[in-house]
């Protein structure tokens, strides 16, 4: 479900059926899927999302029968080729685009590599417009991220999943903690981490692990580790030393 004009919208996958109201007064809490390429098509450009498949220039959706966010949102992209050592994080990332309503979202996301298609040493991240994700953004020096560690294998299915809960606006407990997510693509294991402002915010910290843990259907003992951007920058690094396996990660 996709939170739209302050209404939960369902939020359907580009080419599956759905069945919705023909009533006008309908129209804008049950849109009807896209009409886009499979999610596993690729695309040289997704600069102008709106516009269909086939290069005519026609928009996929009238203004009418746009679905907005609750919040908008920006895909973010880091490789770093093995061997290569990163001497600036922020300008390696590139940004790929925004969007704003349940439409774009979809025309956006449809186009992207799955994340087992990508290389070893890949980041992508999803955030909240106007947040960058790196460790020294306003947004993000007094934050931390929760961590789940997944074996080779997982990473599209969980990736996915954290994606439609943060765009459906299922962590809207914690309000303005949530600041985005990043799925790291390690050779031995991937890496979902979930990024929040307040590293001390202990209870609305504790709401965030519970709500990752439900939107993944992860048994409520899987262990968990937290880590604040403070500890990353004097480590230097974004994760710590791996954490006992969890049921996601054996």
């Amino acid at each position: 479900m996709i939170a739209a004009s302050g209404k939960l919208v369902q939020l359907q996958r580009p080419g599956t059926n759905t069945t919705t109201s023909s009533s006008s007064s309908n129209s804008r809490s049950n849109p009807p899927p896209l009409t886009l390429a499979s999610t596993h098509a690729r695309c040289p450009s997704v600069d102008s999302p709106t516009m269909n498949g086939s290069g005519t220039g026609q928009p996929l959706m009238s203004p009418s029968q746009i679905h907005p966010l609750r919040h908008s949102f920006t895909f973010w992209f880091m490789h770093r080729a093995p061997g290569q050592k990163l001497t600036n994080y922020e300008n390696s990332m590139r940004r790929i685009a925004s969007f704003s309503s349940v439409e774009d979202f979809w025309a956006i996301y449809s186009h992207l590599m799955r994340p087992d298609g990508m290389p070893h040493i890949s980041d992508i991240h999803l955030f909240r417009h106007g947040v960058r994700p790196v460790w020294e953004d306003e947004l993000n020096m007094n934050g931390g991220k929760w961590i789940v560690r997944l074996r080779k294998g997982l990473a599209s299915r969980y990736w996915e999943e954290l994606v439609m809960a943060i765009v459906g606006d299922q962590f809207h407990d914690v309000g303005d903690e949530l600041c985005g997510a990043v799925l790291s693509i390690r050779n031995q294991e991937d890496i979902l981490s979930v990024w929040n402002k307040t590293a001390n915010l202990g209870r609305a910290n504790l709401r965030i692990r519970d709500a990752i843990k439900k939107v993944l259907n992860l048994p409520m003992e899987t262990l968990m580790e937290y880590k604040s951007h403070t500890d990353a920058i004097k480590d230097n690094r974004s994760y710590g030393t791996s954490v006992p396996s969890t049921p996601a990660a054996v």
